[in-house]
């Protein structure tokens, strides 16, 4: 597969990382983050992600807002930017409560953060890089001598030993550091280290190291790496408990503990503590390697337990330098890593990538000033993340080289050569710029051989353009906008340089792939002369690579795509692309199944591509090659694509409905629709539809294919490194770039295709995304997709046209009395396979079965293409809901029987019943409902009335009225629905107010579509009682009323009841006109008298203006239960 190119150049762009100035050097953390963990004042924990490195950083919660730490208040709060965008203030509220309106992401902006870093490398990283700075002006000066003929004793003299490799027997010390029981505070916080000393002499040093998945041990990595030149190990020391208290040592005003100390002094202390109680101890420091200036190459410090939490404070993991080396008998230590263990598990990801820096004084291969870098192809950039630390990526060639590991061979650009590049040795070849040799190209192959490279982001072959006039990546600025250390990525995106990620699946250069002066990437020299050299790539990814290195020779042109395998469809655009060492300009001529069929273009210049737009009336077919002439050379030269491409005039989708057989899977959390934007061919594509944080979109399709290729196009806007479109075969991810099982970040079409073996298998697409905010559209399309050819197919489609899915889609019939028969509903079954699809025959299945009826087919057999109909009806012989399937059997193994879901609805008769209690049943015309006395104006019984439906339909209440002489007595509310089905019910409501005092009578009746028993009737009756007043200070308790005051005052009460919802309560209604001006009316409650409650809790005041005061009793009234209600008058 040929990659996508574009034309790009470096440009460099400022991308945000976050916030503080740093104070030492410790690795990138990745593009994931450096989780972290803080307990809020409040004792709220939080997890948090910290991205940057030593010169910037900024700290987010999981799900994306920007946090700042404060330390007036010891918390991590919300960010917003200042009034002049220069820093990140914390915005008032606290991070553990879920912001509103907030914007993920909040950052500085880019100046502003170039700023900061730029300010922090030069006060804190140039004399990290020093080292490796006079170690590549040392290897110059040799090189320089050795050409110039000059006495290469004395340029080595010069040199000194800044030039020697790093090689041999190298020991370096690990201290492992626990921390005691703090005094000053109230519960045991001793922190033990988490793991035992022989688990890290382990980590550190033995052959083999597969423990918690680690890939390797730290001596592994830099053994293979080497090729054998190296033993790197550790003098582990046994397990020391530090002097002083964990805070002491994060917190400069200990035991306050409100003020981190600087990180590098923290560093320096728990160095030195831990050393003086080594040498009390007795501990032997001989037998550590001596960097020739009379320090130890290495000295580690693993403390135990959490992080300070704030980055760049306090017990934050870094690399420096003591302010004093401290001597150890033959030697001194001076430069460190500091870094804690939290558990039993520990990576060796990290570890290594400090020590690239302490071993042999690697430089940084990614920007302090902005976030390019060669991201995850080599250790030391983000390479230490691979596969969670536990696979660090490889080292390049370049390093390998400049510390004498790498077998380079030198060539120059005019060499014409071809050789097998092998993934380990250590094999790499180079070729320098004649005018300036710091400049150079180097190849190496990053294959399958090479145990490091298992979780590459890419495999294939890299190319490197180095400038040793460059301190690494480190220092990129605009005066010089390339790398040190640049990697060329074959789809000339230029994503590493720019930031956009920190590499994918387009980067390494694969089997074809060209790298030349007219390519994208080109081959020029960084002042944008030509360089003369090309490369070509003969072999797929694997331990050993061919290529060909050289200009082509004289008479000669190379077609490179299309090639083979490509799919073209009518009007798209294509572009031609070749090589060509020849005179004047070319013709291109296209040609099917070998012949020739028409010119594309009669001349163009030979400048290695040419867009064609392909006929809109272009045969169909899969036997098109391009072939391409000289017109003036003088001697005739041609060459033609390899193997054939195809064109063709289908669409994909053809149509704004999903295609048949495409479904959502049940795993997914959405689907993908059909879209008229951002297709690659034809009016439709298919994007994914919105999916949660850590969800996932997807479509599928299922069929019994013949052996072939799947191919399609496919495009995602997402965020970098975290949301991937992805394809899967029977569940299992595909590689669809380069080494990538998925595509992440900005990717316009790309053309994918993966062979399909012969058989039934699950095709599926998705976009997956990560547990925090998305980025860009946030999405993924898929286009063009062409399936292998399937084997018979039955495609079943409605009496619409639409496509019908198998046990998902369903007929819906008409409702249809009982003993008719419904409007005929026709179906087409049609053969899209490649074979003749026989055994064709329906039948009914279910319980309602015999409710539908099928007619007969019009064909049992179906050549590719053909068509067959059948009709069904639906006959209820019963009222009701029926239910039954379709079943369409046929020699289509993966969809017979083809089932379609057949429903329909019987009608019937509808059938009243009114109840009243709820399971008594009324008589029609016959029977009395009895509400009670109630007194007079005042709220009696309310009794609910239900109305069942025990037909076999509908029943539509048409009206509920009440009527006779007394009828204003009695209130009706309206039924809770008008429209009962089958076996349905309702209820309605009527209050008995009586009017007058004695008898009251009148008649409910119920108008429904029951035409059997028409007017429903019930008679209601009721008596009025009259009012009752009490005015003495004692009145009936028992009955339920009384007034009683402190000062012997009295006022109007009525003691009545009242109904809420069915249930009976005591009321009380005092006279306000009749309440003495001095005095407050206050009601109580009791179920024994001699225990009264008043408040919101014991009574509820119903009424409340100038004239009453109502209140009512929260306990309701029931049979055998005593309920007092009283009114007292308090002085106000």
């Amino acid at each position: 597969m040929k990659k996508n190119r574009r034309l790009a150049r470096l440009t460099p762009l400022l991308l945000f990382l976050s916030c503080l100035p740093g104070v030492v050097n410790a690795a990138p953390y990745g593009p994931k983050g450096r989780e972290i963990q803080w307990t809020q004042p409040n004792g709220q924990k939080l997890t948090l992600r910290v991205f940057g490195d030593e010169f910037y950083g900024r700290t987010e919660t999981l799900d994306g807002y920007t946090v700042v730490y404060s330390a007036k208040d010891k918390a991590y709060h919300y960010a917003e930017l200042s009034g002049s965008k220069n820093s990140l203030l914390p915005s008032g509220g606290l991070a553990d409560v879920k912001p509103k309106g907030l914007k993920k992401g909040i950052d500085l902006p880019v100046g502003r953060i170039a700023e900061i870093r730029r300010k922090n490398f030069e006060r804190l990283g140039r004399d990290r890089d020093q080292r490796w700075n006079n170690r590549v002006r040392a290897l110059r000066d040799l090189r320089e001598a050795r050409m110039r003929g000059k006495d290469i004793n004395g340029a080595a003299s010069f040199a000194g030993i800044n030039a020697a490799p790093v090689t041999g027997d190298n020991v370096g010390l690990t201290i492992l550091a626990e921390f005691p029981d703090d005094p000053n505070t109230r519960s045991s916080d001793a922190i033990d280290f988490p793991a035992s000393r022989s688990k890290m002499v382990r980590y550190c040093n033995e052959v083999g190291y597969d423990e918690n998945g680690n890939t390797g041990s730290v001596r592994d990595y830099y053994f293979d790496q080497s090729d054998g030149k190296v033993t790197y190990t550790q003098k582990v020391t046994p397990i020391v408990t530090l002097p002083r208290a964990r805070n002491f040592y994060n917190y400069a005003d200990y035991p306050t503990n409100a003020v981190f100390r600087d990180t590098g002094e923290a560093g320096n202390m728990l160095i030195r503590d831990a050393v003086a109680e080594l040498k009390a101890s007795g501990f032997n420091f001989s037998g550590l390697t001596s960097d020739g200036g009379g320090n130890a190459i290495a000295t580690n410090l693993f403390f135990a337990g959490q992080d300070s939490g704030v980055w760049a404070a306090g017990l934050w993991p870094h690399m420096s330098y003591l302010d004093t080396p401290i001597n150890v008998g033959s030697l001194n230590l001076s430069g460190y890593q500091v870094t804690n263990i939290e558990d039993g598990a520990p990576v060796i990801g990290t570890f290594i990538h400090e020590s690239g820096h302490l071993l042999c004084g690697f430089p940084d291969l990614y920007s302090y000033i902005d976030n390019g870098s060669v991201g995850y192809h080599c250790l030391m950039s983000a390479g230490n993340y691979n596969n969670d630390g536990k696979t660090p990526a490889p080292i390049d060639a370049y390093l390998k080289d400049t510390v004498g590991w790498a077998n380079v061979v030198e060539l120059s650009a005019s060499d014409y050569i071809r050789r097998k590049l092998p993934s380990t040795g250590n094999v790499a070849y180079r070729v320098r710029n004649p005018d300036l040799l710091t400049e150079s190209f180097v190849v190496e192959n990053r294959g399958t051989g090479d145990r490091w490279a298992k979780y590459a982001v890419d495999k294939g072959i890299m190319i490197w353009h180095i400038d040793e006039t460059l301190e690494g990546n480190s220092n990129r600025t605009g005066t010089d906008p390339h790398f040190g250390v640049a990697l060329m990525q074959a789809d000339g995106r230029m994503d590493l340089e720019q930031g956009l990620n920190y590499g994918d699946g387009g980067d390494l250069f694969e089997k074809g792939d060209v790298f030349t002066p007219g390519s994208s990437p080109d081959s020029d020299w960084w002042d944008g002369s030509n360089s003369g050299f090309r490369v070509k790539v003969l072999g797929k990814p694997s331990s050993s690579v061919s290529v060909q290195f050289g200009p082509l020779p004289p008479d000669t042109i190379i077609v490179s795509s299309p090639d083979g395998g490509e799919l073209l469809y009518r009007s798209s655009k294509i572009d031609i692309k070749w090589e060509a060492n020849v005179v004047g300009d070319l013709k291109i001529d296209l040609l099917k199944n070998e012949k020739f069929d028409q010119v594309i273009v009669r001349s163009t210049p030979n400048d290695g591509n040419f867009t064609w737009k392909v006929p809109a009336n272009q045969t169909p077919g899969a036997d098109y090659k391009v072939r391409i002439s000289t017109i003036t050379n003088p001697t005739p030269v041609s060459d033609k694509s390899d193997n054939d491409f195809a064109v063709t005039d289908s669409t994909f989708p053809a149509s704004d409905s999903l295609p048949y057989g495409w479904y959502k899977p049940k795993e997914a959390d959405s689907g993908y629709k059909v879209s008229k934007s951002n297709t690659f061919e034809g009016k439709y594509c298919l994007v994914s539809k919105p999916a949660p944080d850590g969800g996932m979109s997807a479509v599928a399709v299922d069929s019994n294919f013949e052996a072939g290729n799947v191919s399609f196009y496919l495009k995602v806007s997402s965020e970098v490194n975290y949301d991937f479109a992805r394809f899967y075969i029977d569940g299992v991810a595909q590689k669809i770039s380069g080494g990538d099982k998925g595509i992440a970040g900005r990717r316009d079409w790309m053309f994918v295709s993966i062979p399909v073996s012969a058989g039934k298998h699950t095709l599926m697409w998705t976009y997956e995304k990560d547990d925090s905010y998305g980025d860009g559209k946030d999405k993924a399309w898929l286009d063009a997709v062409q399936l292998p050819a399937t084997r018979q197919e039955i495609d079943v489609k409605a009496p619409s046209g639409k496509s019908l899915v198998s046990n998902t889609s369903s007929f819906r019939f008409k409702t249809t009395k009982i003993g008719k028969v419904s409007k005929s509903k026709k179906i087409t079954i049609k053969n899209v396979g490649k074979a003749d699809l026989y055994g064709l025959s329906v039948a009914t299945s279910g319980q309602n079965a015999k409710d539908f009826k099928v007619g007969q087919l019009s064909k049992k057999v179906l050549k590719p293409g053909q068509k067959a109909t059948v009709s069904v009806r639906f006959a209820p012989r019963k009222a009701g809901s029926k239910k039954a399937k379709l079943l369409v059997m046929s020699n289509d193994v993966d969809e017979s029987p083809f089932v379609i879901k057949l429903k329909g609805n019987g009608r019937g008769l509808p059938e009243i019943e009114v109840f009243q209690p709820r399971n008594h049943k009324l008589q029609d015309n016959k029977d009395t409902v009895n509400f009670g006395i109630a007194g007079v104006g005042g709220d009696g019984e309310t009794l609910a009335f239900r109305v069942h439906n025990n037909g076999t339909g509908a029943l539509n209440i048409q009206s509920i009225k009440i009527s006779g002489s007394n009828r204003k007595d009695f209130t009706l509310s309206s039924p809770g629905k008008n429209v009962l089905a089958p076996l349905e019910a309702t209820t309605f409501k009527v209050t008995f107010r009586p009017g007058a005092k004695n008898n009251r009578n009148a008649k409910l009746t119920i108008v429904t579509n029951d035409k059997k028993a028409g007017p429903f009737e019930i008679r209601l009756k009721g008596k009025g009682a009259p009012r009752r007043r009490a005015s003495s200070p004692l009145a009936a308790l028992a009955a339920g009323s009384g007034s009683s005051s402190a000062s012997g005052a009295t006022a109007s009460s009525e003691v009545s009841v009242m109904f809420v919802d069915g249930v009976k309560y005591r009321t009380l209604t005092v006279d306000k006109e009749s309440v003495p001006s001095n005095l407050e009316p206050v009601v109580e409650v009791s179920g024994n008298l001699v225990d009264w409650f008043r408040g919101a809790r014991h009574t509820t005041v119903v009424e409340d203006n100038a004239a009453i005061l109502k209140v009512r009793d929260n306990t309701p009234l029931e049979p055998g239960v005593k309920r007092h209600i009283r009114l007292r008058m308090l002085e106000r």
